[in-house]
């Protein structure tokens, strides 16, 4: 490969360099934010303490939610903080005479943003998590860590439906209990780092604002886009369920003889989560790649 675009010996080099910049610029916020089970065990604990006269930690529901609530706010708040700088002349100048390639310069930004920073506060973040579960006696279970808590998902939010017969659902589980994995949102994951990527090296000011700005309105769009498809497939099915109730649907093979088309959406839903996703994270590659090819200053 031409050295001009790629030379690892060079992209070690760069990218040892910008890991060090990572950590000086946002090292110690994702110390904080990973650090969130001990504070919030502490804070939980202390106010049941101050009201009732007994240290309680915080349940397992709550924490999940917490835990969602700080990832997410650290894949935004990253880019910005690591990368954000790019667009004042000052830093821009500095960035694209630094003696790496394109390509380089990309590829570093996409590890730490997309796979360093979000590997770093979850493993930080669920052993600390480990850790609070372990010292904590209101907490001394091992079914109340987040790790087992994702461990064991699925079988947990199939208890959620007692009153559903699973085994005459086995069907449509076989090919949608791949949903209930959390590998499954890794490119979830990445779409939102991207995402927040691209507005830290494209505005100039309120990067984080603009860019949940930018998102609303392709979502507004998007949704004027789906609403007709939307419209019809509500009349189809009600028409279907007009049918089943019609001609007395008894098992769950007449249910998918009545309804072919929701039922192998439920069954590919996968598929085209997993297609969505594509077009969504590769048309926000695209717009970094050439965010940093047409950077000038």
């Amino acid at each position: 490969m031409n050295s001009d675009i790629f030379n690892f010996k060079r992209f070690t080099r760069y990218f040892k360099s910008d890991v060090t910049e990572a950590c000086s610029n946002y090292g110690l916020s994702l110390l904080v934010m990973s650090s969130m089970p001990i504070t919030i065990a502490v804070i939980t604990g202390v106010l049941n303490v101050l009201t009732s006269g007994q240290w309680e930690s915080s349940g397992l529901t709550s924490r999940i939610l917490l835990f969602l609530l700080f990832f997410i706010i650290t894949c935004i708040t990253a880019p910005s903080k690591l990368y954000g700088s790019l667009t004042d002349k000052k830093e821009g100048t500095a960035f694209i005479l630094i003696p790496a390639s394109r390509l380089e310069k990309y590829l570093s930004m996409l590890i730490i943003c997309c796979i360093l920073v979000p590997v770093l506060f979850l493993d930080i973040y669920l052993a600390l998590d480990f850790l609070v579960c372990a010292i904590d006696p209101t907490l001394a279970s091992s079914d109340a860590t987040l790790l087992s808590f994702f461990h064991n998902i699925r079988e947990r939010l199939l208890l959620m439906g007692t009153t559903i017969d699973w085994n005459e659902m086995s069907q449509f589980i076989k090919h949608s209990e791949s949903l209930v994995k959390p590998w499954m949102y890794i490119d979830d994951m990445m779409s939102i780092s991207l995402a927040f990527l691209l507005g830290a090296i494209t505005f100039k000011k309120s990067k984080v604002s603009k860019t949940i700005g930018c998102l609303i309105v392709i979502s507004i769009v998007l949704s004027m886009i789906a609403t007709p498809l939307i419209t019809r497939g509500s009349h189809l099915t009600a028409e279907m369920i007009e049918k089943m109730e019609m001609t007395g649907v008894t098992g769950i093979d007449d249910l998918i003889e009545i309804l072919p088309g929701q039922f192998w959406a439920l069954n590919h839903l996968v598929l085209i989560d997993t297609i969505n996703d594509i077009l969504w994270i590769g048309g926000l590659l695209t717009g970094i790649w050439f965010r940093l090819k047409n950077m000038k200053h």
